[in-house]
């Protein structure tokens, strides 16, 4: 299946689950419910994702049944007049790859054009133009992959390179038309369900080397360019559809252990890092000067406390930290000049 959120509604469009099918459904993650919309114009499953452009979706490729080859199809449905249309049809036949959305074009991977093995194509769809464009081939076939836009970059970890699961981390910079290979993902997988979260890139469940279907979570910052492992899913499960909203990463279907298909959703609401905010206190006045710097906890009551004695103003102003001031629900302080 594909999955993208406009709104808060999760959207999921096709997939297989023993056919393939052309369904479109909604999950409203404010009151947990789903509603079924107008279907595709044609099933669908293994597709490139689905991205959003101008609260639009846009669903391109995806194998069909007729005949069994992935098709080049771009449609993109609004949810006001819960319709669909075709645009201008990909360049080449795609399925299994991956889409991302930056600054309102839309990038496709294509992993599989036919039955002749995996590619590595990268084309992207202007909705202004109507048109599609080739780009730089990433550097391996990535079938299947987990994959997301942050910081204006597409990013596509693991999948399936044609010989191999693999858990390679490839990076597309649109102004350079460049890619390049960032730290490995540190489960080999495909089959993968994937969302972006605050700037984070998030794969869940798969397949790894030895067959096995996977709860497993990983998380990957690109500014410091490391993965970490998230507590894992209660469901182990591949091929799920995936998709953020309102801070939560709602991961959707898929199969487990014997192909059973699943129905079953399930929310990670991330690890939220606490931050200490410390007291800074400016000083402003004689450059080279010795300041005395106290506290009190009240100004109704009680004596000012020596904080330091030996502060020295390195420029006009100056800022001292004060690092035990997390321990305490307020604190007020004055500077005195000494000499």
């Amino acid at each position: 299946m594909a999955a993208a959120s406009i709104n808060g509604i999760v959207y999921v469009a096709g997939g297989n689950n023993g056919l393939p099918m052309a369904n479109l459904q909604a999950y409203n993650t404010t009151n947990n419910t789903w509603s079924s919309l107008t279907p595709l114009p044609s099933v669908r499953y293994q597709n490139d994702g689905m991205g959003v452009i101008s609260n639009k979706l846009y669903f391109p490729g995806g194998w069909t049944t007729s005949p069994p080859l992935p098709n080049n199809n771009l449609w993109v449905y609004d949810p006001v007049a819960n319709s669909w249309d075709a645009r201008a049809g990909m360049p080449t036949l795609s399925a299994q790859g991956a889409c991302g959305v930056i600054n309102n074009k839309l990038y496709v991977t294509t992993a599989a054009n036919s039955f002749s093995g995996y590619s590595s194509l990268l084309h992207v769809y202007d909705p202004g133009l109507n048109a599609w464009m080739a780009l730089a081939n990433s550097p391996q076939p990535h079938a299947n992959p987990g994959y997301g836009v942050i910081g204006g970059k597409f990013y596509l970890a693991g999948g399936y390179d044609g010989a191999n699961q693999t858990n390679t981390l490839d990076v597309y910079d649109p102004i350079a038309n460049t890619w390049s290979t960032k730290a490995p993902m540190p489960t080999s997988r495909y089959a993968v369900g994937s969302a972006v979260l605050n700037g984070k890139l998030y794969v869940f469940g798969g397949v790894n080397p030895g067959g096995t279907y996977l709860n497993t979570v990983e998380v990957y910052d690109p500014v410091a360019n490391l993965w970490q492992t998230e507590s894992n899913m209660p469901t182990v499960r591949a091929s799920s559809a995936a998709a953020s909203a309102n801070g939560i990463a709602y991961v959707i279907g898929g199969v487990n252990t014997g192909n059973a298909n699943l129905t079953k959703v399930e929310a990670l609401v991330p690890t939220v890092a606490s931050i200490n905010v410390f007291a800074g206190i400016w000083v402003s006045g004689l450059i080279g000067g010795t300041y005395e710097i106290d506290y009190r906890n009240s100004l109704s009551s009680g004596s000012w406390i020596s904080l330091t004695t030996t502060f020295t103003l390195s420029n006009n102003p100056s800022l001292y930290i004060d690092t035990n001031s997390p321990n305490y629900t307020q604190r007020f302080y004055r500077a005195t000049f000494l000499h």
